[in-house]
Order: structure tokens, then C-alpha cells, then sequence
């Protein structure tokens, strides 16, 4: 048998065999696989190693791109919007994103319709309503909507 010294240096695989000794059965010798050593170990931690994470961009609303180079210590993604907003603060602050992916204003201020004669739209631009003495009754619809009657 050769000196131990004298066997050429090479980085394991996951196949190769490890020589160890199974202390259960009174010591006997036995070949181990690279493999079950890291398996063992990994299951013994409760851990293993994230190398990857794929995201799918197929979202009509959301993009995510990869930020993290091979072998980095952490899988970074940027996320962002498909379509953004007007650079104007101003507007920004006043659109959203329709289910279209299109950014818009909104031209109901607060979703109140007023109509006369039972279909008749007099305007879709109302944001509140005051009402001045007695004499006002409403009746929930079943829709959400709501009757106003000025006795």
C-alpha cells in the first residue's frame, strides 16, 4: 500500500467514496458517497443553499429583474411597474393604475353621480352633498346606491 502523501491531489465529487468506520456495528469499515456526507449534514443543520430564485415576469403589471451577479452572497431582484406614473409630482399624486395598465386622472371626484328624472346623468362630478333643514329622506338601493328625496 502506497503512502498517503504520495495519491495525487483532486477535488471530490458528489459520486466519489469517503472510507469511514459505522461505529453501530462494532466499528466496521465502509465507503460513504461525497454525496450522503453533504445530505447528512444538510439534514442535520436544517438548511441547505439557495443558489438561485427565478421570479416570473409574465405579471402585465409588474417587472423583476435580476440584480445579483453568479456566486453573490444574496439573490437580489428590482421590481418595478410595467408602466409609471407622470414625472410631474403634481399629477402623480392624483392618477392610479387602471386594469388596463394605462395611468390615469380620475374625472369622478368621489364616484357620485347625480341623475334627474329616474336615467337622466346631470353630472358624475359631485364629491359631497349638504343638505339645509328638514324635509330630506334617503333609501338605500340594493345596487349600493343611494335615493335622495327633498320633501
Amino acid at each position: 500500500m502506497s503512502i498517503i502523501y504520495s495519491y495525487p491531489t483532486t477535488s471530490p465529487t458528489l459520486d466519489d467514496l469517503l472510507i469511514g468506520t459505522d461505529v453501530g456495528e462494532d466499528n466496521a469499515t465502509k465507503s460513504f458517497t461525497v454525496q450522503s456526507l453533504v445530505s447528512l449534514i444538510n439534514a442535520a443543520a436544517g438548511t441547505g443553499t439557495v443558489t438561485d430564485i427565478t421570479i416570473s415576469t409574465v405579471d402585465v403589471f409588474l417587472t423583476a429583474t435580476k440584480t445579483s451577479q453568479p456566486g453573490a452572497s444574496a439573490v437580489t431582484y428590482t421590481v418595478g411597474l410595467t408602466s409609471l406614473p407622470s414625472v410631474d409630482p403634481a399629477v402623480a399624486a392624483t392618477q392610479f393604475l387602471r386594469g388596463d395598465n394605462i395611468w390615469t386622472t380620475p374625472t369622478v371626484s368621489a364616484g357620485i353621480s347625480v341623475f334627474g328624472n329616474g336615467a337622466q346623468l346631470i353630472t358624475n362630478d359631485v364629491s359631497q352633498f349638504s343638505f339645509i333643514g328638514g324635509g330630506v329622506s334617503t333609501t338605500a338601493g340594493a345596487n349600493g346606491s343611494v335615493t335622495v328625496e327633498v320633501l
